[in-house]
């Protein structure tokens, strides 16, 4: 009542959030106008039906985001007249469209920042564009997800027999940049170094198969430690 009453908003559709199951799984998809320096995101959301709901209606989602340029810069924009470098888009309804202008250069995409919600997020971004997340998002929940997203393909791609090792040694590159970045604290570097568990790449693959999980994992973690020499023996004097 004490937010609806400063922000003269009205907020009773948030109580969805407790009468409805499920985790809302929402989509991303970008276009880039380079003449109009324009992007137009499209958003979409949905709802898996639970026992005894087969139908869900759409919640309030906040999605905070940002963009980059392809050096891992923060990238400036205008929506609705306002210049921003960081901006929430309250997802609403089923569908819906928001356009983002001034942006000077081919953005990378930076959503659901901090965790600003609780649902899945999948979006349209090249692998390209994960590495520069990785790399240089200043939204650490991101930088860390963007990894773990890029270890676990990684992971699996080398677990069906087609490894990537350029990719591979991308991501050990992004991995220490991201370590050599002052602002980060020692907690996040540590977790920044945890890989995928076995478990959580179990539920990935199908059929599980752990004995196939298991050396893939440990060639990702090698290659990191090879990679990583240098940058690793001062953080543990």
């Amino acid at each position: 009542r004490c937010f609806a009453e400063v922000s003269e908003q009205d907020l009773g559709d948030f109580f969805a959030w407790y009468e409805q199951a499920g985790t809302p799984a929402v989509s991303i998809a970008t276009r880039y106008d380079a003449q109009a320096r324009t992007l137009d995101l499209d958003l979409r959301q949905q709802t898996a039906p639970t026992p005894g709901q087969p139908t869900k209606r759409p919640l309030p989602i906040p999605i905070a985001l940002g963009l980059l340029d392809q050096d891992g810069r923060t990238l400036a924009f205008e929506r609705d007249g306002q210049a921003a470098d960081e901006t929430v888009v309250v997802l609403g309804t089923a569908q819906a469209k928001v356009t983002l202008t001034g942006v000077e250069s081919p953005p990378v995409l930076s959503a659901l920042r901090g965790f600003s919600a609780p649902v899945t997020l999948t979006t349209d971004a090249a692998p390209k564009d994960h590495y520069v997340l990785l790399a240089s998002d200043p939204d650490l929940f991101n930088r860390w997800e963007a990894g773990q997203h890029l270890a676990r393909g990684l992971i699996l791609a080398r677990a069906a027999g087609h490894p990537d090792e350029v990719g591979e040694e991308r991501y050990a590159e992004a991995v220490g940049r991201s370590l050599n970045d002052q602002a980060s604290d020692p907690a996040f570097k540590a977790l920044l170094l945890t890989l995928p568990s076995e478990a959580d790449l179990a539920l990935a693959m199908q059929p599980a198969d752990p004995a196939a999980i298991h050396g893939p994992l440990d060639a990702l973690r090698t290659r990191l430690a090879l990679h990583l020499a240098d940058d690793l023996k001062p953080l543990n004097p």
